[in-house]
């Protein structure tokens, strides 16, 4: 998905939240990134934990804010950052003020203080896939649902 397309999705009278994901980085890239953009009257936000520990001005731990654009997948060779896999929606929800989407909104901005594994990363869990998990398992109403392919989801920490 290109940026340009997607802005075309952006609703500046409501609250939506897309759940995005890519390739991981190679040499694991037979395995799912998700991510979380969130817009909120048309302000865009992207939510997500990486590999990188606290790279940037809005990092906690692993989990970053707006570390890559909305729609940018993974780098396809760590740290390499000209070329990144495709990213693509995989699940979307949108609503207005007391719906699901401002509620997922608002918990996935607290997540900087109340995720449980900001400090703590590893391939196999908690990860960028436990995290998602963690955030949908809060909104099963929601109907959103990481691939199979999205290793760590299951971790033992979040359940």
């Amino acid at each position: 998905m290109t940026q340009e397309s997607f802005q075309g999705l952006i609703k500046k009278d409501s609250y939506q939240v897309f759940l995005f994901a890519s390739n991981a980085n190679i040499p694991v890239s037979f395995g799912a990134h998700p991510w979380f953009v969130c817009v909120e009257k048309g302000q865009v936000s992207r939510w997500e934990i990486l590999f990188r520990k606290n790279q940037c001005p809005t990092c906690w731990g692993y989990l970053h804010l707006n570390y890559l654009a909305p729609v940018e997948g993974l780098e396809i060779i760590p740290l390499f950052h000209k070329f990144h896999w495709a990213g693509k929606i995989i699940s979307q929800i949108e609503g207005g003020e007391n719906s699901t989407a401002r509620k997922m909104i608002k918990f996935i901005d607290n997540s900087k203080e109340i995720y449980p594994f900001r400090e703590k990363y590893s391939i196999f869990g908690p990860n960028s896939n436990t995290y998602a998990e963690w955030v949908i398992d809060h909104f099963p109403e929601s109907n959103f649902k990481l691939p199979k392919n999205a290793y760590g989801r299951y971790y033992k920490g979040i359940r």
